[in-house]
């Protein structure tokens, strides 16, 4: 089993996991999000719907050892989605 979760929400009680069973041993990758309002989660979700492969949605890739050009990229608003990949 291969994929990737994502957790867009908050939950306000707590949640039991086990890191190595929910996810290692099923090579999920595991995404957090806390910067979201409710009013975007359905755009969100009908764009990721209609688009097959959201590795598209992303517009700039840095390694990790370039994180200072990532953020200036970020926040200079020149990319849709900045991903920072480990080395």
């Amino acid at each position: 089993m291969f994929g990737r979760v994502a957790f867009v929400g908050e939950n306000p009680g707590t949640v039991d996991l086990s890191p190595s069973r929910h996810f290692i041993r099923k090579n999920l990758m595991l995404i957090g999000n806390w910067a979201c309002c409710l009013a975007d989660y359905e755009a969100m979700c009908d764009l990721i719907r209609r688009t097959p492969n959201v590795d598209l949605l992303i517009s700039h890739r840095f390694p990790l050892s370039r994180v200072d050009e990532a953020f200036h990229t970020f926040v200079s608003r020149q990319a849709a989605k900045v991903l920072l990949m480990m080395e």
